[in-house]
């Protein structure tokens, strides 16, 4: 019996030892913090001594590379989207109103006039926001932005019954322009002569932003083309003859721009919707 207490003692003197000497709560917590921290992403910047970035830098007497022409497109893509976000604050000018559109005759439409003057440059000038760059022409096609485009919506919603089209859209129908925007081809198509000009990124399907009647352009292009890899987000910088040519489904509207005898640029870069 003596000899289970000298034991049972021996067990007691060490669980009182191992419940003194253990780590509290805050000694744990900060063993937690640090190994969490370990496993933080590591900033190269703030771990360079130097204080210098790690990101590649141009040797010194080595040219940095000059843009090509894809590089390009996609450089002047961008910055006319950047560009077009907001319509222009022009000064009112004083030349007189022209009555440019005003005399279209287009299905389930009817024109009203707005303020459209032209600058100094021969470019037009509408409502006092809106600057139309060109003469319509094959050779020199008016510069068109898709905001210009959206803001038919604002009176004309034929499901309202209100079918009035501003005159600085109308004044485009039968012209010649020109506009960038990404495309979408028929999906089950290797080479297609139409495709669908928008303003968002949509692959023709399920990925990106369906578009509006009035931020989008059925195309009709002159000659075929390969359509690329599927669900892929394309752009290019398109030229035609520009139509309004609204499409109703009992007073639902489905379509209303066209571009017929089209051309377009294509961009090479492509951002791929799906591994």
């Amino acid at each position: 019996m003596r000899y289970f207490w000298i034991g049972f003692l021996c067990l007691l003197a060490i669980t009182i030892v191992i419940i003194v000497t253990r780590p509290g709560k805050q000694s744990r917590d900060s063993d937690l913090a640090i190994q969490l921290d370990s496993t933080a992403p590591i900033d190269p910047v703030a771990n360079d001594s130097t204080g210098t970035s790690m990101s590649a830098e141009t040797e010194p007497g080595q040219e940095p590379d000059e843009p090509g022409p894809t590089e390009e497109l996609v450089r002047d893509l961008l910055q006319n989207k950047a560009e077009d976000t907001e319509p222009l604050k022009i000064e009112e000018l004083d030349g007189p109103t022209l009555q440019v559109g005003m005399d279209q005759e287009i299905p389930h439409v009817t024109v009203i006039p707005g303020l459209v003057q032209e600058d100094p440059e021969g470019s037009l000038v509408a409502d006092n926001k809106w600057m139309i760059r060109g003469n319509g022409l094959p050779d020199d096609p008016y510069i068109v932005s898709w905001e210009l485009l959206q803001s038919a919506a604002q009176t004309y919603q034929p499901r309202y019954g209100d079918h009035d089209m501003p005159q600085r859209v109308a004044l485009l129908n039968g012209k010649w322009i020109r506009i960038n925007g990404y495309v979408a081809f028929p999906l089950m198509a290797a080479q297609s002569k139409e495709l669908l000009a928008m303003l968002n990124q949509w692959d023709g399907c399920c990925i990106g932003v369906p578009p509006t009647p009035y931020d989008a352009i059925e195309v009709m292009l002159t000659d075929q083309m390969a359509t690329g890899r599927k669900h892929a987000i394309k752009f290019g910088r398109l030229e035609g003859r520009f139509k309004i040519e609204p499409y109703l489904i009992e007073d639902w509207l489905v379509g209303l721009y066209m571009l017929d005898d089209a051309s377009i640029e294509m961009g090479d870069q492509e951002a791929a919707a799906t591994p």
